[in-house]
């Protein structure tokens, strides 16, 4: 039996990691842990919620998490860096269970305002290279040599 400590409050969810590898859990404390499953070693805080985290959630693929808080908000994280990638918001009440669609496309909160809702979500956890193609799908022209320089820091 391993023991997971670490947060500084009442630990109220917790998830695998679809491999099995990890485990995310979530705190009272305003944070949420990721840990390595086998050796109990904390890989990383997750920290930006202002109140308690109550739900986490790996996404199917493994390459992001989501936690749901009484902030009434939902958090997308980066599984590799831990990262903050978007803050989910409108609900008027906590967030009490966060959970993926099997294609990782949507998220679905659950909050005490009585209400669930499915948020799409196709670049939540996109990689750059799914992001640009999606980027190339919607721009009709190439930028110009000074928007490159300005938003990809290539020389002009």
């Amino acid at each position: 039996m391993r023991v997971l400590r670490g947060h500084n409050g009442p630990v109220v969810g917790a998830a695998y990691s679809p491999d099995g590898e990890r485990i995310v859990t979530a705190s009272f404390d305003q944070t949420a842990r990721v840990w390595d499953a086998q050796s109990g070693e904390k890989e990383q805080v997750l920290r930006g919620h202002r109140a308690e985290v109550i739900s986490a959630a790996f996404s199917p693929d493994g390459r992001s998490n989501v936690t749901g808080s009484t902030d009434r908000t939902a958090t997308v994280w980066d599984a590799a860096s831990g990262t903050r990638a978007r803050v989910l918001y409108g609900h008027s009440a906590p967030v009490v269970s966060v959970a993926y669609s099997p294609d990782r496309r949507a998220i679905l909160t659950a909050s005490l305002d009585g209400t669930a809702r499915i948020i799409t979500c196709p670049t939540c956890d996109a990689t750059l290279g799914e992001l640009l193609a999606l980027a190339r799908q919607r721009v009709s022209r190439g930028l110009t040599r000074a928007e490159r320089a300005q938003y990809l820091h290539e020389g002009g």
